[in-house]
């Protein structure tokens, strides 16, 4: 849902319901945890609110909180299954302590939210109820239209996280879990040739720790020269549906900037 909103007020400064998404899908705390994994798959969704039957928020589920669960179940064995989920449910395995803004707020105060929490989504309340949920990609669509013109190295983080699409599924879920990012670069003779993300590695889940990674990583991938402007950067990772732009300097792999990135833009 998009609000109304005077032309005169500064984008960020907006309120964050001008870009919030209010058709929330939730879950209950007995929903088992491979069917959350198979929401989070299903709908390219990064987290999920969890409510109770009177329809208030009591906690969270995110695909980090996924895949870190499911590294820990992993076997040695090469044939185990690369992210086994436990027989167990939202409720067992939810953060109760979740971060909202009111539906009040403005895009500002939500992007802080989210920066300050390292979060790509941030629940919108009235009162004890969800009223909407903002994510990175929606804060990242203000900078597109705010026409930002500081460059795409401002923002990057360097030097980017890869790994080789020779490495085995197993090994790229750990790397995941392990620095706690939603994506890696994944180079082939250390030029990039794709992504491998936590979407990724929920959808392998069931392969075997063996698989290389080649056989499952997204060979989608967004490279955009530094000096790109914000506003640009940010229009091409909605046009081309993408979470993570490659910044590139000659040809050369110089950093990544993720739709969070743009989020702390906003927030500081």
């Amino acid at each position: 849902m998009i609000a109304a909103v005077s032309a005169s007020v500064p984008p960020f400064e907006r309120p964050v319901a001008a870009c919030m998404t209010s058709a929330v899908l939730t879950v209950c705390p007995d929903t088992p945890v491979f069917e959350v994994a198979a929401l989070m798959d299903e709908h390219r969704i990064s987290c999920l609110p969890v409510t109770d039957l009177a329809g208030i928020l009591c906690g969270i589920i995110s695909r980090t909180d996924l895949v870190a669960l499911g590294a820990l179940q992993a076997g040695a064995r090469r044939e185990s299954p690369a992210m086994p989920l436990p027989r167990r449910k939202a409720g067992d395995i939810m953060t109760s302590r979740v971060v909202t803004v009111p539906v009040t707020s403005s895009v500002r105060t939500a992007a802080q939210a989210m920066a300050s929490h390292a979060i790509h989504h941030v629940i919108v309340v009235d009162g004890p109820s969800v009223a909407g949920i903002v994510s990175a990609v929606d804060v990242a669509a203000i900078v597109r239209d705010s026409r930002v013109v500081a460059p795409l190295s401002s923002i990057m983080s360097s030097p980017a996280i890869t790994v080789e699409s020779q490495t085995t599924l197993g090994s790229a879920i750990e790397l995941l879990s392990r620095v706690r990012v939603s994506g890696l670069i994944v180079t082939a003779n250390e030029r990039p040739i794709g992504t491998f993300t936590q979407n990724d590695a929920l959808a392998a889940r069931d392969l075997p720790r063996s698989t290389p990674l080649d056989a499952v990583y997204e060979p989608a991938l967004l490279c955009l020269p530094e000096e790109t402007p914000l506003y640009v950067a940010a229009r091409q990772l909605a046009h081309h549906d993408v979470r993570r732009i490659v910044a590139c300097a000659r040809g050369a792999v110089v950093g990544v900037a993720t739709s969070l990135d743009f989020v702390r833009y906003v927030a500081w």
